[in-house]
């Protein structure tokens, strides 16, 4: 009420409307926004950036102890598998590294180099800062480091995933191959551009679950309607043999009922030899010719939306 005067309709209209805009702008399905699969809350670029150069400094700091650096790594690892936004390729570099050197710190250099490896694909002039290792190209560090190839890694295309549901990233960028011979960090990002699931992957780890497009086979579709088909001309024949028979009977049709003056046979005779055969075959292929069709029609507008909520193999 206004002034104690009841509402319009008009007017109460408005402020519902404007209420609903409200609760829709303010909602989460509005901003589709939110912490991706299995995380508490998401994470921000700037976030991970943070914490890889808080990792950064417990390795510079390192002494006998790299535990810290080691919960350093974790942390900013963890961070990272929660992102709410896409990675971009800096990111994925700068987590290859802090990886790599953490292998080293284990005692796992072929894991070290291959982190390394797939860092120097990304970023193939970068230079670690003196405060981290020294630019000394004899120091055991960079000969590891230098000595991983720069070039474009080798990769394989996992099974395509339904475009409903988005699209796959690697290493910061939207792609449909994974490198076979280096770690990646792989995102499932979906079509309202919500980051639904981040990892780090071993090279010879599968990537997590997404739904998967399911290419179908066209060949029943084909032959059903071509079958469909078929039957159809089959009735449109019968009925052009109905219609010429019938001329040349000179018959005349009443109430149902004809009658025949060119024939040497009784009507009911001609009506049992052609007549009714003549439509019992283009009536049954009518209909069995439509339906084929029909099922054809369908086979083909489920192969066209496409897409199953299925699995894929292990990539």
């Amino acid at each position: 009420m206004i002034r104690g005067r009841p509402l319009s309709p008009r007017a109460l209209w408005a402020r519902c409307a404007l209420l609903g805009a409200f609760a829709f702008a303010v909602s989460p399905v509005a901003h589709a926004e939110g912490p991706a699969e299995g995380c508490p809350a998401g994470r921000s670029v700037a976030e991970v950036h943070r914490l890889i150069d808080a990792a950064e400094t417990a390795y510079v700091e390192m002494s006998d102890d790299p535990a810290p650096f080691g919960l350093a790594v974790s942390e900013a690892a963890q961070a990272w598998s929660c992102l709410d936004e896409p990675m971009r390729p800096g990111l994925a570099a700068r987590a290859h590294r802090i990886k790599g050197l953490h292998r080293m710190v284990n005692g796992d250099d072929d894991a070290a180099r291959r982190a390394f490896a797939a860092a120097r694909a990304l970023e193939p002039t970068f230079r670690f800062p003196d405060s981290i290792q020294p630019a000394d190209p004899a120091e055991p560090f960079n000969l590891i480091y230098f000595g991983m190839p720069a070039d474009p890694t080798p990769r394989a295309a996992p099974p395509p995933i339904d475009p409903k549901a988005g699209a796959l990233w690697f290493d910061g960028s939207k792609g449909v191959e994974r490198p076979v011979d280096r770690p990646t960090l792989a995102q499932h990002i979906d079509a309202e551009g919500v980051v639904r699931r981040t990892e780090y992957l071993r090279m010879d780890q599968a990537l997590f679950d997404y739904p998967v497009l399911q290419v179908k086979d066209r060949k029943a579709a084909w032959a059903t309607g071509g079958v469909g088909l078929g039957l159809l001309a089959v009735a449109g024949g019968s009925g052009i043999y109905y219609a010429s028979i019938i001329q040349r009977g000179g018959c005349e049709t009443s109430d149902g009922a004809y009658t025949c003056s060119n024939i040497s046979t009784s009507t009911a005779e001609f009506d049992q030899t052609f007549v009714r055969p003549t439509k019992i075959v283009g009536f049954t292929a009518l209909g069995l010719g439509g339906a084929l069709l029909a099922t054809s029609g369908v086979l083909f507008a489920v192969d066209s939306t496409g897409a199953s909520l299925g699995l894929h193999g292990r990539w």
